[in-house]
């Protein structure tokens, strides 16, 4: 465990573009082009909390992404998931469980990057199990994985769980009672949250199947945040011995005088991804 930080430049232009997938269009960011020459990163978000809402939300995730492009040389994507922000919206809540984000992962890297190229794969909160999730289902493609603040999992995901299913019928309430304008975003949040109910990470003995404890894994975690336990990274650890947490206590702090923000998890993820890339022939 570890306490590290670094500056931060201002932020990048990424460029959007949207892509067609075997559910409908999703809509890509990236910073740089996918070569030969170069290692990719894919970042999935949040529950509920697409990119632009990730940068607000989230700001240091979107910091450390850049950082990443400009000082490491990687070629950093972001995107929608299904349901969320301007991509399509799935029909069906086995649509948005994690284990289908994990192929929507793939399936995405195999459009964005090439069939069966392989790239970090990061995430924040729903993003880590969608990470994790494509590594149980592809191991051989994922070169590490970055992990913000990972949800609950397993033992602790049963009262997270419990209060889902509360919104779930909630929502459903609202759904017979609200306007006609309003019914296309209730029943998506119908959607999202029974999809988080049904959810959770790769069991262990899944994790242990796929090797997961061969990969690189950088977690970055926080005390006192119920949503987002360190006794989940305390889970990834029994399983991944030599996995690495880094806490983020003050993880934000602005300093809009001198227009710079520090970040704690920086310093961190550049040596994380960096040795991640020397991995590979020719990287860094």
């Amino acid at each position: 465990t570890a306490r590290t930080g670094c500056v931060v430049a201002a932020r990048m232009p990424w460029k959007e573009r949207f892509v067609e997938t075997g559910g409908g269009p999703v809509r890509v960011l990236e910073l740089g082009e996918r070569t030969a020459a170069t290692v990719s990163l894919i970042h999935t978000h949040g529950f509920t909390v697409p990119p632009d809402r990730e940068d607000v939300v989230f700001p240091f995730v979107r910091s450390a992404l850049e950082h990443v492009h400009e000082q490491c040389g990687v070629h950093v994507v972001r995107y929608d998931t299904r349901s969320h922000g301007k991509s399509y919206h799935a029909r069906d809540p086995s649509e948005c469980t994690w284990p289908s984000l994990g192929a929507a992962l793939l399936e995405l890297a195999d459009i964005v990057l090439g069939e069966n190229a392989p790239f970090i794969a990061s995430g924040l909160s729903m993003g880590t199990s969608a990470a994790v999730h494509a590594t149980a289902q592809s191991p051989a493609r994922i070169l590490g994985l970055l992990l913000f603040l990972p949800p609950t999992m397993w033992s602790s995901r049963v009262a997270q769980r419990e209060k889902y299913l509360l919104e779930v019928d909630k929502l459903k309430r609202n759904l017979e009672e609200c306007d006609a304008s309003e019914k296309g975003d209730t029943a998506n949040k119908v959607v999202l949250f029974q999809a988080a109910c049904d959810s959770d990470f790769p069991s262990k003995e899944e994790l242990q199947a796929c090797g997961f404890a061969s990969i690189p894994v950088l977690m970055l975690a926080r005390d006192n945040d119920n949503g987002h336990p360190l006794s989940t990274c305390d889970e990834i650890q029994a399983v991944h011995a030599t996995s690495h947490l880094v806490m983020l206590d003050g993880v934000i702090e602005s300093a809009a005088r001198e227009g710079v923000e520090y970040d704690a998890s920086i310093g961190a993820v550049d040596t994380f991804v960096r040795d991640v890339c020397k991995q590979k022939p020719g990287k860094l």
